[in-house]
Formats: structure tokens, sequence, C-alpha cells
């Protein structure tokens, strides 16, 4: 059973590019931040929830808006990727 993301979770966003369909690995592949909101983006095509994210490697934080199939739910350090 798939866990429903909400506000408020950290998270790890892993981008399972590259590919010939999707192109290069997104630029935020690797960041950590926290769920903010499901962003709200009219005419998409894409099934699934959009999610703004905010990540603190970066100085301002920045917030990306990334696909929830992009979001690795993050419980415990074990469960941070590491960038190979």
């Amino acid at each position: 059973m798939k866990h429903e993301l909400k506000p408020g979770e950290l998270v790890q966003i892993w981008d399972h590019s590259p590919d010939e369909v999707c192109g290069p690995t997104i630029t935020e592949h690797g960041s950590i931040g926290y769920l903010v909101k499901p962003s709200i983006q009219k005419d998409s095509i894409i099934s699934g929830v959009i999610w703004e994210v905010i990540c603190f490697g970066q100085d301002p934080p920045t917030k990306h808006h990334v696909h929830e199939e992009w979001l690795n739910l993050i419980h415990s350090p074990m469960d941070i990727k590491k960038k190979t």
C-alpha cells in the first residue's frame, strides 16, 4: 500500500531518469526538503500530484515543484539515498 503524502513530511527528491522519454535527471535530484502543499497546475496532462517542496541545501532555501513519483519519504537517516 502506497503512503499518501502530507504537508510537513520530510522527503528526498529522487528522479528515476535519465531515460530517452523523460530526458536528463532533474537538477533537484538528491535534495532533501519538506512538503509544503500540493501545487495547483492547470492544463496538466500528468496524472498524480505535483508537490511544492522547500529544500534547505541552498541559501536562501528554494521551493521546487515535484511530481509525487519523484519523492522518497524519509523516516530515518537510513532512508536517504546517496547519489552515485
